[in-house]
């Protein structure tokens, strides 16, 4: 099919379109980083308003997240449920210590919709500069407050994100070490892209700090509510993705964006531990393939404001096939090698996998630092579900219009589920 020639120009061409986005951004997050240190004027604590949707479904991580919330000292903690939730979470605020329980605030929404419950809260229980967005099954640190409020001493910072980590069981199993690997993979793309040109993925909604009166802008939460997307000539409102749709807002209104990837800024998580974990895989696939073409194919700011980020990140949905490209790869290595005496041959082919090992692990090479043997029993298998994920993403592509949570039964069970992707009328 192609000359000796012709098929190194190729094998390069698709190496470097492949592979220079690692190196750059194994430069940017292992030595080119640093995270916003903490000024000596700081913030107080208290301009943070905390907003807390929740359908209640586990009081354990509930009190938890609340728990520590309180630790980080904000003015207070509105939480907002649906209707149908609200004596249940009213009861689990029992347990929480008297003086506390005076800075939490229980608000109802009409739906099992998280951007619902998050204008719902805005407008009037929002008095502070800053607002805190966090899940109900997030622990965060004691001095999480002191290190998001530091960038804000930049006036044009408009968000804040941080770093993550899954809250680990006694023995882990597979599932629990994919979603510790995930999660590692999702601060290295974020904390190296947010480097490198300012942008990033997507600032996650699992706890994140924006300026107020950004979100509380009537604008703002016009479209937020409103947000639609086109499929086939079809148009839908859309009601999932609220952190993609905060995101790709920042950028649209030219706010400053920064990721905090310190050790006391890391955010605990829970994910699921059983093959449930392949279903939230789904939905954030999902997630990407809708917010990244919106980013690239229908508000198109990204090209120019942030082309790192938007060859490293959004590109990526459309253009990385891992298993594809690696095929492809060794298909022209072996065109390349040909007419080789076998000692180069074996010589390049070892050259290749060795990058090739390095290549699924660099990323990661924290996480293993800090728990070496999940590497040892699991190696393999993470190699696997790597490439197992592009089975995941060809079928997320084809089913992009649910957005079912997949791990959480009471929001996909409620009656007003339909209403995250609602057929608009032509």
């Amino acid at each position: 099919m192609f000359s000796a020639g012709y098929s190194w120009l190729a094998f390069a061409a698709v190496f470097l379109f492949r592979y220079i986005r690692l190196c750059v951004n194994v430069y940017a997050y292992y030595i080119g980083y640093k995270p916003t240190p903490i000024p000596e004027k700081l913030y107080p604590r208290d301009n943070i308003t905390v907003i807390l949707p929740t359908l209640g479904e586990n009081a354990e991580e509930l009190l938890i997240t609340i728990q520590s919330a309180l630790q980080n000292e904000p003015q207070k903690i509105v939480l907002v449920t649906p209707k149908v939730h609200l004596k249940r979470v009213e009861a689990m605020m029992q347990n929480v210590y008297e003086p506390a329980r005076n800075r939490i605030k229980v608000l109802t929404s009409n739906m099992t919709n998280k951007r619902q419950q998050i204008v719902r809260a805005l407008p009037d229980e929002v008095e502070t500069p800053f607002v805190m967005l966090i899940d109900d099954d997030v622990k965060l640190p004691p001095t999480f407050s002191d290190w998001v409020l530091a960038p804000f001493a930049n006036p044009n910072v408009g968000g804040v994100g941080t770093n993550q980590r899954v809250r680990r069981s006694e023995k882990p199993n597979f599932w629990e070490i994919l979603g510790g690997i995930y999660l590692q993979r999702r601060n290295f793309d974020c904390t190296a892209c947010n480097y490198m040109d300012g942008g990033l993925p997507c600032l996650s909604g699992r706890a994140v700090v924006y300026r107020s009166s950004i979100l509380k802008d009537p604008e703002f939460m016009t479209q937020f509510n409103e947000e639609s997307v086109s499929w086939f000539k079809k148009k839908y409102l859309l009601n999932a993705d609220d952190d993609n749709f905060i995101t790709r807002w920042l950028f649209k209104t030219g706010y400053d964006i920064r990721m905090q990837n310190h050790p006391d800024c890391e955010v605990e998580t829970t994910l699921a531990p059983d093959r449930t974990y392949l279903r939230q895989c789904v939905r954030w696939s999902r997630s990407n393939w809708r917010s990244n073409l919106t980013s690239l194919f229908t508000e198109r700011n990204v090209y120019l404001m942030y082309p790192w980020s938007t060859y490293a990140v959004f590109l990526t949905t459309v253009t990385q096939w891992a298993l594809a490209m690696d095929l492809t790869m060794i298909y022209l290595l072996s065109r390349v090698v040909r007419g080789w005496d076998t000692y180069d041959t074996y010589i390049a082919y070892f050259l290749f996998f060795c990058w090739w090992l390095m290549s699924r692990f660099i990323k990661f090479v924290g996480y293993f630092r800090q728990y070496p043997m999940d590497l040892v029993n699991y190696g393999l298998l993470i190699i696997g579900f790597g490439y197992f994920h592009n089975f995941i993403k060809f079928f997320s592509a084809c089913t992009i219009l649910n957005t079912d949570w997949g791990s959480r039964e009471d929001a996909d069970r409620a009656p007003d589920n339909k209403e995250r992707l609602r057929r608009l009328r032509d």
